[in-house]
């Protein structure tokens, strides 16, 4: 453990105002830059005190927000104790602030806690509220976390809580998360009117923050209705009432199977610092009025509500888990009304097998899935029995940011179990929420009223509903009962029939081509023929072979294989992004994926500012990685140039190791096969001061910005080719007449 705080580079950058490729260039170009203390060659630690005193010296900006104070001295204070469970005594502690006869206050930081870090942590309380404060600390570790956590985005969290709800979008009974992480979707329920609130998470530190997360934002909302005189004592737990939604017939109150069994007592906590939550000590009390029981266990291995008949089910599984149970689940109940048992390698399946199975009569189910689930041979037998029983109601083809920090989409499920007496389902509806040009700017109120809007369309004439073409489509059961049981929206809703609108849109989409083609000419660097050459290099050279002696440059040669790359779209979390060949030809995001195992370690992950070589079709291809290529891996073919930015400029270096002058650099394998292999030490470049580099590196930059749009608008100009002959197929466009075509 550092005795003194660290920071990362996105922290410097905030620190300093600027972005994460600041940082990198800062590290390239000046020598006296912090060298990092700790973390990985692809997300390094540099100790605060230097990285402050660094930017000082530099006359940068140095302004560490409170929260990130609070942050840092939480890090080196807290011993061997995990940082999740850090963050939930910190949580304790607030919460003890602002509500310490709360029933669910466990205590607080352990009394060894720096002085430091208690006068910070008071500071934050006081000028952003106990809650805000837990939420800034929470929000700051899990940002940290999230390519374990793989966190749902909390507008995806909210759109499923309105799926499960009446048209009103009021949730009204018991919620039930069986895979609640840190509550986000359990939290989402709460402000759609849930009082009745259960989760399980195996990991006991993350269900005492979901509890946690829980318990502030009643206490807020009390505080805030009750004014002044401060927030009310909590009350007892409301009654649970029965699910109420549009999608069946109304009938007396009351489910057929058994409701929830009333929580066995406990006695309080002893004071101190709160040991973590297990099977035998839930949190399970109520809090002005809302009942809330978090159980620290893997629900489907120990299932902590096993009589439960919830109202409404919302859950994200950890995708692509192997090791859920199947060898000793066997024979377990909750499978034979759905199916059987799920294959080893379907286990999101099993999540829902589960979350059926503690669902009441007449209550929802809406699970958020890897696109794979529906169409992977494996579950077919499954998705067939879920439509065949008429449990399947609606899948909702996500974008990516679904899932926040990964580039993937993911697929949200709506089931119900039908009440006996109504008549079975005819129909499954299908929505391919369509993907932003920009992925950071998903619209997610549109995307929250054009799902919402469309379901209860649907469900209010399921037969009658029609669908639009390319985008929602309400299909017939027995059309989905063929041999694959492809559950995927994009195959149900088709390419679609151009409409008027459609037309007006694409008539749109031309003009805006039109008009990237005429900026494309000037993206063009302003060049002039050179005097005094007959185009040969002129004056000395040295080779990258003797730059790496001098240390001005490295060559890092990736240690990753071929065997574990699978296409970057089908890939789950826990799975690294990969930069092939063709990727750098073309100047585009990674299009490969692969497990860290296969990855080599961290020295072949990409940094923003290298160098990335490699060689395809006889030639070298060569591009600088910018701020979306970072955190990615270099495939096998694929070779880093790490410059030492003071002497060397990475747009200069890209273009020299990609000229033909070089081509003698790339060579055939030594067993006369047609493998290509590229000896990139070999490669030649002029001797030039640092700002002759720069002036033909800007202009090197420049061309492969005008390659780069070139070949996103000849791709985009392909689609509206297509669309617009489509439109007029279609008699939604036509020609104008050449009269008013001769006027223009």
């Amino acid at each position: 453990m550092s005795e003194s705080a660290t920071v990362s580079a996105a922290e410097i950058a905030r620190m300093a105002g600027v972005g994460r490729s600041a940082v990198s260039n800062w590290r390239r170009r000046h020598r006296d830059f912090p060298k990092p203390v700790g973390g990985s060659e692809s997300a390094p630690l540099f100790a605060l005190d230097a990285i402050t005193e660094w930017l000082r010296t530099q006359d940068k900006a140095v302004e560490l927000p409170l929260a990130e104070q609070v942050w840092h001295a939480l890090d080196t204070s807290r011993g061997n104790v995990s940082l999740a469970r850090s963050v939930a005594e910190v949580g304790d502690d607030l919460l003890r602030r602002v509500a310490p006869n709360n029933p669910r206050s466990r205590g607080g930081l352990p009394s060894p806690t720096s002085i430091g870090l208690r006068g910070l942590l008071d500071k934050l309380a006081d000028s952003r509220g106990a809650s805000h404060a837990f939420d800034d600390l929470w929000t700051r570790y899990s940002d940290a976390n999230a390519r374990r956590l793989t966190p749902a985005a909390p507008e995806a969290a909210a759109l499923m809580a309105a799926l499960a709800a009446p048209q009103d979008g009021r949730l009204t009974g018991s919620v039930l998360d069986p895979a609640c992480g840190s509550g986000t979707f359990l939290l989402a329920a709460l402000r759609a009117g849930a009082r009745d609130l259960l989760g399980q998470e195996v990991d006991p530190e993350l269900a005492r923050v979901a509890e946690l997360r829980l318990t502030f934002e009643i206490v807020s909302r009390s505080a805030e209705s009750s004014g002044p005189s401060g927030p009310s004592e909590p009350s007892g737990p409301s009654e649970r009432s029965e699910p109420s939604d549009p999608d069946r017939p109304s009938e007396p109150s009351g489910s057929s199977e058994p409701a929830r069994p009333s929580p066995p007592a406990r006695p309080s906590p002893p004071s101190g610092t709160p040991a973590p939550p297990t099977p035998s000590d839930p949190f399970e009390k109520a809090v002005d009025g809302v009942q809330i029981s978090v159980r620290a266990d893997g629900a489907l291995r120990d299932d902590a509500f096993p009589e439960l008949r919830a109202d409404a089910v919302l859950c994200h599984p950890s995708f692509g888990e192997r090791d859920w149970g199947h060898a000793e689940l066997g024979y377990d109940p909750r499978w034979g009304q759905f199916g059987g048992l799920p294959p080893r390698n379907e286990p999101e399946l099993a999540w829902i097998q589960h979350c059926l199975a503690r669902t009441a009569l007449g209550g929802h189910v809406v699970a958020l899935m890897p696109q794979a689930v529906a169409a992977r041979p494996q579950g077919r037998r499954i998705r067939a029995e879920l439509v065949r029983k008429g449990l399947l109601r609606a899948v909702v083809s996500m974008p990516p940011g679904t899932v926040m920090w990964h580039s993937f989409g993911a697929d949200v499920w709506v089931l119900r179990r039908p009440r006996e007496s109504e008549p079975p389902p005819s129909h499954v509806l299908f929505v391919r929420v369509p993907e932003p040009q920009v992925r950071a700017q998903l619209d997610w109120p549109a995307v929250q009223e054009t799902v919402l809007d469309t379901w209860h369309s649907f469900v209010r004439e399921p037969e009658g509903y029609r669908g639009l073409p390319g985008r929602t489509a309400a299909v017939p059961l027995i059309d989905l009962l063929d041999e694959a049981v492809d559950l995927n929206p994009r195959s149900r809703v088709g390419a679609g029939e151009a409409t008027v609108e459609d037309g007006a849109t694409l008539i749109g989409r031309a003009r805006e081509l039109a008009a990237e083609l005429d900026r494309l000419a000037t993206l063009l660097p302003e060049l002039e023929v050179a005097e005094g050459t007959s185009g040969e290099a002129v004056g000395a050279t040295v080779t990258l072979e003797e730059l790496v002696r001098t240390g001005a440059l490295t060559v890092v040669r990736s240690k990753t294989t071929n065997r574990g790359l699978v296409p970057f779209d089908a890939q789950s979390p826990g799975l690294l992004p990969v930069l092939v060949p063709a990727d750098i030809a073309a100047g585009s995001p990674p299009s490969m994926a692969m497990s860290p195992a296969d990855a080599g370690g961290d020295e072949t992950t990409v940094l923003a500012g290298d160098v990335l070589v490699a060689a395809l079709g006889g030639e070298i291809v060569a591009r600088v990685a910018d701020d979306a290529d970072e955190g990615s891996v270099a495939s096998a073919a694929v070779q880093i140039l790490r410059a030492d930015a003071e002497h060397l400029d990475p747009w200069f270096l890209a273009g020299y190791c990609a000229s033909r002058a070089n081509r003698t650099s790339v060579r055939g394998t030594a067993s006369g096969s047609n493998a290509l292999r590229l000896d990139v030490r070999r490669c030649v470049l002029p001797v030039l001061s640092p700002s002759e580099q720069q002036e033909l590196g800007g202009a090197f930059r420049r061309l492969d910005d005008f390659a780069r749009r070139t070949y996103a608008a000849t791709t985009d100009a392909d689609r509206v080719r297509r669309d617009l002959a489509e439109g007029i197929v279609a008699a939604v466009l036509r020609p104008k007449p050449s009269t008013e075509r001769r006027s223009r």
